[in-house]
């Protein structure tokens, strides 16, 4: 039996501006005994991410009961806060999806191979970014080189609330409509930059 070993490269090498390259000679055949230490050792990962203005921390409290209620399933489960888009909320979907794109990435390199399972729960914005980065991530699993990494990783639960899938209404007519936003909106944290543009109707 045999399974993959990933050589150390760089996230930055696999995501390059939302583009997917991949690096070439990337997984060597390691021992069976290895293997089977991973299988034992399986981790069903739960990968938090919160909304606008947020911190990782937000999640704490929902991680601990997850992993509570979870004591002593198989594989065990373990949790991840993102923090890659604290203090970087308003630069769009896009670029806060790709940081959380890399930052489970990492987290999965961490575990070496243990993560077996994923689940990807976000709030509001942080729906929004799991949502484009679990996307990245398909494509990741997809491509030639990388795919060492996810290609035996079964993407469990996605789940999100009070998340803007459709666009987030903002009812500014009563108030003059775009004049209103274009005027007040830049000294209102979250109702300006692309992550506003992006989300909200106006």
């Amino acid at each position: 039996m045999f399974c993959c070993r990933r050589r150390a490269h760089s996230h930055a090498e696999i995501l390059t501006a939302g583009r997917l390259v991949a690096p070439a000679d990337s997984v060597d055949p390691v021992e069976s005994n290895e293997c089977q230490a991973k299988v034992t050792n399986a981790e069903h990962l739960f990968v938090f991410s919160h909304g606008i203005l947020g911190y990782g921390s937000d999640f704490a409290n929902l991680a601990a009961t997850v992993q509570e209620l979870a004591a002593g399933s198989e594989p065990r489960v373990t949790t991840h806060l993102l923090r890659s888009n604290e203090h970087h909320t308003l630069d769009g979907v896009d670029s806060g999806g790709l940081r959380v794109a890399h930052e489970i990435l990492d987290a999965l390199d961490d575990r070496d191979g243990r993560v077996t399972r994923l689940s990807l729960v976000g709030h509001s914005l942080g729906g929004l970014y799991m949502r484009y980065a679990a996307a990245v991530l398909l494509k990741v699993a997809e491509s030639r080189g990388v795919d060492h990494l996810l290609k035996d990783l079964v993407f469990d639960t996605f789940a999100t609330f009070a998340t803007p899938h459709l666009g987030a209404l903002c009812q500014s007519r009563k108030l003059g409509g775009g004049k209103f936003m274009a005027t007040v909106g830049p000294f209102l944290p979250g109702l300006s930059g692309m992550t506003a543009e992006q989300t909200l109707m106006v």
